[in-house]
């Protein structure tokens, strides 16, 4: 009997195999654990990337609120309404003139 059948009668081994067949185990965990830590931490970049999105679009959705709320939508709208009027009635005063000065000229070319 030689040094092998001494470490096989002892156990040591066999016990040997067991602890290297664990730290195999072990070091595969370990890098599912890595894996899994590598992609937990990219999705917490991804709700920090998304948070910040998050707060810039509240930051404008704020602005624009402010710009234009309902009631400056609705004063924004008179002021249109009442500038169309304007022109319209400079178009009538306009157009009205036109015709008296036609009727004028007409006049004039009748009675000479």
């Amino acid at each position: 009997m030689g040094v092998e059948g001494k470490n096989n009668k002892d156990g040591w081994s066999e016990y040997a195999t067991s602890i290297l067949e664990k730290l195999r185990q072990l070091h595969e965990c370990n890098k599912e654990t890595r894996k899994s830590l590598d992609e937990l931490k990219f999705a917490v970049e991804k709700l920090k990337i998304n948070g910040e999105e998050v707060k810039v679009l509240k930051e404008w959705k704020k602005e624009v609120s402010e710009v234009w709320s309902a009631s400056n939508m609705d004063d924004a709208q008179k002021e249109i309404y009442l500038q169309k009027q304007k022109w319209a009635t400079v178009y009538g005063v306009i157009v009205a003139i036109q015709v008296l000065w036609a009727a004028i000229i007409a006049y004039i070319n009748t009675g000479s």
